[in-house]
């Protein structure tokens, strides 16, 4: 049966219209941004999140947590709708350790991004890039008070003490003789005591004997020559010992680099990225519990400097200007800081695009600039 022309017009114009509507209907759905994964959605029960105190990222305030890490977290928490609750833990290797077994379902934190940590737990996308960086006090060293607590550090003063136990015993020594050979020697004991610690400190000062009559003859002047030398070795070793203490403390205020402390102790924070850091490159490091225990001893001259992540340095220099201490040279080396949930969590894809979210939104440099303000690096 054949169709005559004017009946296929009719056909023609209404396939066309088919194919239109089928191609909007096309287009409307291939328009349509796909539907983002939410938290909620993968985990329907309150979010644990482990937290580790580490300004400025994690501040525990009198009653309150805040933070760059806690203010991130909960605009994301906020917008996706899920509830959560805050864990504490006291070192990054424990609140690490809870991700790995699973007691929490987040950890918050300045927790660097590296291989051998992800191998046990997973990290979200970087948020913030930071590094190693070195503290050291600003307060300068010098003076006589610097010089004693120097000498002190380094030893001497307990070589000192017994050259002042050797002072009074040749004191008693040379009076004691003098009293029974010199018939024009002082007889009181306070005089003849004075004189005989002036004859031994020209020997210890100078070098030099006072002029004494020999005697004992030949075995005298043996006998005094020796005093002469120990008093040349005395002078000699103070001299020493004080140009090296002033040194090194001259020295001390030349650090720019991890490679100007040779083998002086350097503190660091225990279980973090600084200690592998000191402990991989072969520093004579110290741990600390935290970087207020680190900084005592840097203020001591228990430790030369102070190796931590670079913003919780300047943190702590920008909120605490009586420490007395400051930040220098460039980054050692450069660290990403993400958050880290469990090998077997669902939570990934969610977490990633939320944070990736905020960092175009510019979130993470309104945090930033709220917390680190305007300090300028060196």
């Amino acid at each position: 049966m054949k169709l005559s022309k004017p009946a296929i017009k009719p056909l023609v114009v209404l396939l066309f219209l088919l194919l239109s509507l089928l191609s909007d209907i096309y287009g409307q759905q291939t328009d349509q941004e796909p539907e983002l994964p939410t938290l909620s959605g993968k985990h329907p029960k309150p979010l644990k999140i482990g937290l580790y105190r580490s300004a400025p990222f994690v501040i525990y305030e009198n009653d309150s947590i805040r933070g760059m890490a806690i203010d991130l977290w909960e605009n994301i928490a906020v917008k996706d709708g899920i509830g959560y609750s805050y864990i504490k833990y006291d070192s990054p290797g424990e609140l690490l350790k809870a991700v790995q077994n699973s007691e929490v379902d987040l950890a918050l934190s300045n927790l660097t991004i590296t291989q051998e940590r992800a191998k046990y737990v997973n990290f979200t996308q970087p948020w913030y890039q930071g590094g190693l960086r070195l503290m050291v006090s600003s307060v300068p060293r010098g003076g006589l008070k610097g010089v004693i607590k120097g000498l002190y550090q380094s030893g001497y003063v307990h070589a000192y003490l017994w050259i002042g136990f050797a002072i009074l015993l040749g004191t008693l020594l040379i009076t004691l003789f003098d009293r029974k050979f010199n018939p024009d020697y002082p007889k009181r004991w306070r005089e003849g005591l004075a004189e005989g610690f002036y004859n031994v400190m020209s020997v210890a000062t100078s070098g030099k004997f006072p002029a004494r009559k020999n005697y004992f003859g030949w075995l005298g002047r043996i006998w005094q020559g020796l005093w002469l030398a120990c008093g040349i070795a005395l002078l000699a070793f103070i001299t020493s010992s004080v140009t090296s203490v002033m040194t090194k403390m001259e020295l001390q205020h030349q650090i720019r680099s991890v490679a100007d402390l040779g083998q002086d102790p350097v503190g660091v924070r225990k279980e973090t990225e600084a200690e592998d850091y000191a402990r991989g490159t072969g520093l004579n490091y110290r741990s600390y519990q935290n970087l207020d225990d680190a900084v005592n001893a840097l203020q001591k001259g228990e430790v030369t400097a102070i190796i931590g992540d670079d913003p919780l340095l300047r943190y702590y220099v920008y909120k605490n200007p009586d420490q007395k201490v400051k930040v220098i040279g460039r980054n050692i080396n450069h660290d990403k800081y993400g958050f880290a949930y469990p090998l077997d969590s669902e939570l990934g894809r969610a977490l990633n695009l939320y944070i990736l979210g905020e960092v175009d939104a510019g979130f993470v440099d309104e945090l930033k600039r709220k917390y680190l303000g305007n300090e300028i690096k060196e």
